[in-house]
């Protein structure tokens, strides 16, 4: 026998949200969308993948909303993310090789870990922008592939 769907009364869904929030769990009724982040190619198991999820222009590259740090898994690590609401986003990872939770650098400023962002633009000089990178999420979820430069 299969149960039937809970659909609880605004009332009763405000105080459950709440409640649920209290406890850092998302309820099934919410809006929350997942991302689904396909990395690739992933050339060693050693560190992580950091991720950094963006939901705006001003605070793109400077404040998250979400940061995730997973296990690199050779030639494609998965990253799943839960809880994001419906809307416009973008993403920048990089693959911490060494452990020390930052993107290495060469002298002149470029990038001497692997490291990628969603929409796989590559601008001539500097990193990608906002523009470059940003994406709609869509409430069903949606997965991305992101090649590692």
């Amino acid at each position: 026998m299969k149960t039937p769907p809970f659909h609880p009364t605004p009332a009763a869904r405000w105080l459950l949200t709440l409640a649920f929030a209290l406890l850092g769990v998302v309820p099934l009724w919410s809006d929350a969308a997942s991302l689904w982040l396909d990395v690739e190619p992933v050339a060693s198991a050693t560190g992580t993948l950091q991720v950094a999820v963006y939901d705006s222009e001003a605070g793109f590259r400077k404040t998250p909303v979400r940061r995730v740090k997973v296990a690199a898994v050779t030639p494609v690590t998965r990253v799943q993310i839960d809880g994001l609401r419906a809307g416009e986003y973008a993403v920048m990872l990089f693959h911490d090789l060494n452990g020390n939770d930052q993107l290495d650098r060469q002298l002149a400023g470029s990038a001497r870990e692997p490291w990628g962002g969603s929409l796989g633009t590559r601008p001539l000089f500097g990193p990608p922008g906002w523009n470059d990178t940003r994406f709609t999420l869509p409430e069903a979820g949606l997965t991305l592939l992101i090649r590692l430069n």
